[in-house]
């Protein structure tokens, strides 16, 4: 889409997916006819990429709840969770042009149909699909989810150009009950792990950490972010 100068705007669609990839390049595959993987490219004004992340990450989670998956809710950075697993991932990827970004394009991926096997097919612990998690059946498929979605995506991204980014991060702190007072635990890329108590969003979108001795960190870069049980 960028390199053919597509307008701001355009989304494609993929039936399937074979090769695609999450946050560290991790692998993130989708059966025909059985997940919703899209792609919408934006050319921002200037400001941090990890806004758009948790605004799409919002849209998501609010399309999710209206097929039926009203207990979807976010973890930072990028992933939507329904009880402990992952259902859905987001992925922003940009295009500099000179100092600031020139290009965004933003990823979605949502396991819509899988049943059990399927899942399990996927060879990853703690996932599943909003068919398995929906007792009484989804409202909806992977169409109505994808109009969901870009529907609320683009009041989101009007909101963020705009430069009311307070009201999004509210919107995504209701979203993510994790992400104030709850304990978690941080790896750096370096393999280094160290834990604190969750203390909500900085101005950017980077999560906020307070350690044991009562200093906060920014986290932005990092190989993992683990909740754990209090």
């Amino acid at each position: 889409m960028a390199r053919d100068r597509a307008p701001a705007g355009t989304f494609v669609v993929a039936g399937e997916q074979t090769r695609g990839r999450g946050r560290h390049r991790r692998a993130w595959i989708s059966q025909a006819g059985l997940g919703l993987s899209l792609s919408v490219l934006f050319r921002p004004p200037p400001g941090p990429p990890t806004r758009w992340t948790l605004g799409a990450a919002v849209a998501a989670c609010d399309a999710c709840r209206s097929l039926g998956a009203a207990t979807t809710s976010i973890k930072w950075p990028n992933d939507l969770l329904i009880g402990p697993d992952k259902v859905a991932g987001i992925l922003v990827e940009t295009r500099s042009a000179g100092a600031t970004v020139g290009e965004l394009i933003l990823g979605l991926g949502v396991n819509v149909h899988h049943n059990a096997e399927e899942i399990a097919a996927i060879g990853l612990p703690s996932v599943t699909s909003l068919r398995r998690a929906v007792a009484s059946g989804i409202v909806g498929g992977r169409t109505k989810l994808a109009g969901e979605f870009l529907r609320r995506l683009d009041a989101i991204a009007g909101t963020i150009e705009a430069g009311d980014w307070a009201s999004v991060a509210s919107a995504w702190l209701d979203r993510a009950p994790r992400a104030v007072d709850a304990p978690v635990t941080i790896t750096a890329p370096d393999g280094t792990r160290w834990n604190g108590i969750s203390a909500g969003l900085a101005d950017d979108g980077a999560l906020r950490v307070r350690d044991s001795s009562d200093r906060v960190h920014e986290v932005r870069q990092v190989d993992s972010v683990r909740f754990t049980e209090g």
